[in-house]
Formats: C-alpha cells, sequence, structure tokens
C-alpha cells in the first residue's frame, strides 16, 4: 500500500504533499532513510533530499511525460548541490539514466 495526498493552507494556498511508503519498494524506503529534519516558515518537519525529489518526479514521468515534473528537476537541479553518484545509481535503478542525463546536461552538473 503507497500513496499521496496535499495538505492545503486555506489562507495562504500553500501546498504540502504528502507521500506513504510502500513497504516493499526499495526506492521509497532508501527515500524515507535519507529523509532530512528542517524548519520551514517555522515547522520543523522532515523532507526528501533534492536528489530523491529529483529521482521521484523522473519516475513519474516515465508514464506522462509531465512537462510540470521536468520543469521541477530542472529548477532543484539548478539550485541545490547534488550527489551524483547517488542519482546516477538510482536512476539506472528506476530505469530512468538517459532522462536523469538529460537533465543534468541541460542544469550544467555533469561532472
Amino acid at each position: 500500500m503507497g500513496g499521496s495526498f496535499n495538505v492545503l493552507h486555506p489562507d495562504t494556498g500553500g501546498k504540502v504533499d504528502v507521500f506513504i511508503c510502500k513497504p516493499d519498494d526499495l526506492f521509497e524506503q532508501m527515500r524515507f532513510e535519507r529523509r532530512v529534519r528542517l524548519n520551514i516558515l517555522g515547522v520543523t518537519t522532515w523532507v526528501a533530499t533534492p536528489e530523491d525529489v529529483i529521482l521521484a518526479k523522473l519516475n513519474w514521468r516515465i508514464t506522462s511525460r509531465s512537462d510540470t515534473q521536468w520543469r521541477d528537476c530542472i529548477e532543484i537541479a539548478a539550485i541545490q548541490p547534488l550527489d551524483l553518484d547517488h542519482l546516477r545509481f538510482w536512476a539506472n535503478h528506476l530505469g530512468v539514466t538517459e532522462d536523469l542525463e538529460d537533465l543534468l546536461a541541460e542544469t550544467g552538473k555533469t561532472s
């Protein structure tokens, strides 16, 4: 079992995506183990690392080819330092290596 839902703040329009990890999915288990604790707008919470958000979005794009997911990946990669070894390992595992390499080339982070 897995899934996701959004929590919306009615006054500000802020949105939080909540994901339920599937216990038998190695990628989701790894994302959960690598999460980091941050203070966001005065609220301490756990969030996925930039690498794992990129990998999840590239994985979702396999069937949808969503431009929104692609733009999100570009924005994250452009401003965040990234662990390229981690990205490449899991991209290979997920079958998104070509998309990842296109993303890294587009954002100038190939090495």
